[in-house]
């Protein structure tokens, strides 16, 4: 007999550290929600994902209390009502918890799949556990009641048959989903792969619009590449773009630091096209009072478990002439990837054919990175970032 409660009890509190376990394991996904960063490709969750994954965290807190009063009660002083009250609050708490919390890990692994970490494979991988304990207690359960025929069968037994019945049904639906989770998270790198990381930034760079350019023309500035690949990320590029008032229009654009300074190229033209000057012609070019000078710095911040692809930050002065400063407002800043027939190694684009240049139009040769950084295989929609952030503690110094 003393046996029979030892191992009563040893089954009662292996059972409650499994709820424990398992409402830990809901509040850290919950969390991780919350810490997600915005930055290249990946951003916040959809705030939808977030209330959703609170509320059905608080059902569970709810019925985990709920759930180990009743245990500990039916321990102790065993009842029929109590144990049907438990096997109810079973079938409610796998339909308004379990299964709509596996549901959400399911469409996060499906829609943000290349930014799998460790700790996701970890929750994944324990949210096996919960149904295969369930599964075996319960079908021990099931036997144990079996063979005590000789025992009247009541209509709260009836009762709990059933419930019995639908708890193995969706239990099994749970290990089923929670497989396809692991299944879904395994099969991707614990890292993003340089493969992977190279098709985001393919052909994708930063471009800018100054005062006096159209909404739809860009200047290119850089690629992705050149900052993510920096040696010192923390140091980060130092770029100036002067361009000075039309009709006669010049636009330069120079590297300041890594390295030693240097040309990357210089234009003279109009509104409509320009042509490409020697650099030793650039260095000739005398700033006026109606010249606009931006300097800025670019940074790269690493990938971290919040941050799959990691992010860049940047911060700019804008001077017109030598004097007044602009607000940053009148520099516009944003990723784009150059459609693949549009040549896009220059600050401006042209043809293979052709000596002219003009700036890059979005609404023929650059492909917005809200389209092309989709992720997971249902394509779901990017949730990153589509410029750098501005970061006004970045110490930046106008060059002219």
């Amino acid at each position: 007999m003393a046996n029979n409660r030892n191992c009563k009890r040893a089954v009662l509190g292996f059972v409650i550290a499994v709820n424990i376990f398992d409402l830990i394991s809901d509040w850290t996904i919950y969390t991780g929600e919350l810490l997600n960063k915005d930055g290249l490709v990946f951003g916040p969750y959809d705030r939808h994902i977030v209330d959703a994954t609170l509320v059905f965290c608080v059902i569970a807190t709810v019925t985990f209390v709920v759930e180990f009063f009743l245990d500990i009660y039916n321990h102790n002083k065993k009842s029929e009502t109590v144990e049907l009250a438990v096997e109810i609050l079973a079938v409610v708490t796998l339909l308004i918890e379990d299964l709509p919390l596996i549901g959400i890990n399911l469409h996060i692994a499906f829609c943000r799949q290349r930014e799998t970490n460790i700790i996701q494979i970890i929750k994944a991988s324990t949210a096996i556990l919960e149904p295969l304990v369930k599964l075996s207690i319960m079908a021990i359960k099931i036997c144990r009641n079996n063979c005590k025929l000789k025992k009247k069968i009541t209509e709260a037994k009836k009762i709990r048959q059933v419930l019995n019945f639908l708890i193995l049904i969706l239990l099994a639906i749970n290990l089923i989903l929670s497989i396809l989770l692991v299944l879904t998270t395994m099969f991707d790198s614990l890292r993003l792969d340089e493969e992977v990381k190279n098709g985001y930034q393919q052909d994708v760079g930063i471009f800018m619009t100054v005062p006096n350019m159209a909404d739809n023309e860009w200047i290119r500035l850089t690629d992705l590449k050149t900052i993510t690949q920096l040696s010192s990320p923390t140091q980060g590029l130092f770029l100036s773009v002067m361009v000075t008032a039309a009709p006669l229009q010049y636009i330069w654009i120079r590297k300041h630091f890594p390295g030693s300074p240097e040309s990357l190229s210089c234009y003279h033209g109009n509104s409509s096209s320009a042509i490409l000057l020697p650099p030793n012609d650039c260095s000739n070019i005398l700033p006026t009072t109606e010249t606009t000078t931006v300097s800025m710095r670019f940074t790269y911040i690493h990938p971290s478990t919040y941050q799959p692809m990691g992010d860049i930050h940047y911060n700019l002065e804008v001077r017109q002439g030598f004097h007044q400063i602009l607000t940053n407002e009148t520099v516009s800043l944003k990723y784009f990837k150059v459609r693949p027939a549009v040549r896009s190694d220059l600050a401006l684009t042209t043809t293979e054919n052709d000596s002219h240049y003009q700036f890059y139009r979005e609404d023929s040769d650059l492909l917005s990175t809200h389209e092309v950084w989709k992720t997971g295989t249902s394509r779901c929609g990017n949730t990153g970032r589509e410029s750098p952030k501005l970061d006004s503690d970045l110490f930046v110094r106008c060059v002219f």
